[in-house]
């Protein structure tokens, strides 16, 4: 009885144990060379302080860590500035996960180029020794110095073929063939590498979880099934990218494909690089990578620290809620300095770091200490009301929408008539949703059926209207194949505006006011309530070049009242 008590009992306090275990951490790769180029990191009240206390006194526990083999462009990321790198991220109390490259440079989707020292390397097998010994060797020479890192990642986003030679190729240039993958080729090389790992923690009597890193949740599960048929399946952790500029996925999505692919496969699920600007300002002449084409409809379309902060701290949240292993920030601390990388003079990526142009930490680190035992505000659930304006559309057989929120085989939704010729719908959606919406005048799959929506308001395949839903209430209103919205009161006190209308409602440039009012005021404003910087209006007409794409709010003040309106900004 009290063997099985204390069974019991120590079961539930592994599991306690277990069910902490989140990382939350950030890839600090480029602090030593920062730091040597002059960059001088403050904490939140202005105090200079070494960044790796920075961010462990924020909440991080983990520091990735790149590692090329010899590359002589640079005197980083090689093998003693990692050294230098661990022993900082220790002594500060993280673990380390330690970044395989397996090349001189930046190895990603595009491009896997073999170290230097193995360009005359002719067959696949002596190339899986090398990888053999290069990372044995490298593992036991952390251990001698008691730097082993906890986790080792082999390769960098290896989406395609690994370890491709270069010949006369640019460094930076793209790799040829790396599609389609040779399996056989791929199972060797990877296992080679997980071979070592394994026999460094015999030899040594010690634990490293291996990861393999995959760009974009979409590609990994074809990527890991084709693995796990060629016996590529002894690793620990799957890791993924996951950038809005590149992958076509909301934060809700990715928190979906963590469960599909720990379900599958059966192992941990991380996401080990990601980032969103909090601004599209720079210091520098080195254009940033991640910059418009970040921005997600889910959080105002734009960018800001909040809405950084909000975005990791709500992906962090949704990657545990779905049984995540941690999320790791991309290179958080690649400020800008006077020092040349290999393209340009400055950082491609002080737009997204989470240190503002004074180099001091901003509120947008704040997910590493944010409390993931409660539920951010904004991923709760939300009333969306989906309206639509069936003028001169014939009715007889109902008025139906149908979208990915109505169920996994879509289902036809029944609006209600509102009045006059308006339809509406409401349902409940999640906070920080988005996905795919449609109108039927007939409960029949037809194309016949269905609206067809210009492509101007087709902003999901082309096809479809988008949905998007924050953290608050939401209406979607427009007119039975088009893009024209339904006039409603937004601000209290708005009038109809029947004295006054605007045109086009689809625009890129300049949006005009007719009718006979006076104009004493406008305002423009995003869905999320941010007010717009109105450049230039002169008479009737304004300009909106300068704005950003998406839906707006107009308020019209006028000597007869105030009037609002919706436009798209192309």
């Amino acid at each position: 009885m009290i063997r099985a008590y204390f069974s019991v009992l120590l079961f539930f306090v592994l599991s306690q144990v277990i069910a902490q275990e989140f990382y939350l951490g950030v890839d600090l790769s480029y602090v030593n060379e920062m730091e040597d180029c002059g960059a001088v990191y403050k904490n939140e009240s202005g105090t200079e302080m070494d960044p790796y206390e920075i961010f462990s006194t924020k909440g991080a526990n983990l520091v990735r860590l790149r590692l090329w083999h010899n590359p002589q462009w640079t005197n980083y990321s090689n093998f003693d500035d990692v050294k230098a790198s661990i022993t900082r991220a220790k002594s500060k109390g993280m673990n380390v996960l330690l970044n395989f490259h397996y090349s001189d440079f930046w190895a990603d989707p595009g491009r896997q180029w073999r170290p230097e020292a193995w360009e005359d390397v002719e067959t696949d097998e002596i190339l899986g020794d090398s990888l053999y010994n290069y990372t044995y060797n490298t593992l036991n020479k952390l251990y001698q110095e008691g730097l082993l890192p906890e986790m080792i990642q082999i390769g960098n986003e290896t989406n395609g073929n690994i370890l491709i030679k270069r010949g006369t190729e640019d460094l930076s240039s793209g790799s040829p063939n790396l599609y389609p993958i040779d399996w056989d080729r791929q199972s060797l090389l990877f296992n080679r590498a997980l071979e070592a790992v394994a026999n460094v923690e015999i030899n040594l009597d010690v634990d490293i979880k291996t990861i393999i890193h995959i760009a974009d949740p979409k590609s990994a599960k074809y990527w890991l099934e084709n693995a796990f048929l060629k016996g590529l399946d002894t690793f620990d952790i799957i890791g993924l990218s996951y950038y809005p500029q590149w992958h076509d996925l909301g934060v809700r999505e990715v928190g979906d494909f963590v469960t599909a692919l720990k379900n599958q496969f059966n192992r941990e699920v991380m996401i080990v690089e990601t980032g969103y600007p909090w601004t599209s300002n720079g210091l520098d002449q080195a254009g940033n990578i991640l910059n418009w084409d970040s921005r997600l409809f889910t959080y105002s379309n734009n960018f800001s620290i909040e809405i950084q902060r909000d975005f990791m701290v709500e992906l962090s949240w949704l990657v545990k809620e779905n049984g995540g292993l941690g999320v790791i920030y991309w290179e958080p601390a690649w400020v800008s300095t006077n020092c040349q990388n290999y393209w340009n003079t400055g950082s491609h990526y002080e737009n997204a770091t989470l240190f503002d142009f004074n180099n001091q930490i901003h509120s947008g680190a704040d997910f590493l200490s944010f409390n993931y035992d409660q539920k951010p505000v904004a991923l709760e659930d939300q009333l969306v009301t989906f309206i639509v304006n069936m003028t001169g559309i014939d009715t007889k057989d109902g008025v139906y929408v149908t979208g990915d929120f109505s169920g996994e085989n879509w289902q036809f939704l029944l609006m209600n008539k509102a009045s006059g010729n308006i339809y509406e719908y409401s349902t409940i959606i999640p906070g920080r949703s988005e996905g795919a919406y449609v109108y039927y005048n007939n409960d029949i799959w037809s194309d016949a059926y269905r609206e067809v929506v210009p492509e101007n308001c087709a902003l999901k395949w082309g096809t479809h209207r988008l949905y998007w839903i924050k953290g608050e209430q939401v209406q979607f209103d427009f007119a039975w194949g088009s893009c024209d919205q339904i006039p409603n009161s937004t601000f209290p006190g708005a009038k109809e505006p029947e004295h006054v209308y605007l045109f086009p409602t689809v625009v890129a440039e300049e949006l005009s006011i007719g009718g006979a009012v006076e104009i004493v005021g406008i305002e423009i404003f995003d869905l999320g309530g941010y007010k717009h910087q109105i450049i230039e209006s002169r008479e009737r007409r304004i300009s909106v070049e300068h704005l950003p794409s998406g839906i707006k709010i107009i308020r019209l003040i006028t000597d007869a009242g105030v009037y609002t309106f919706k436009f798209i900004k192309k």
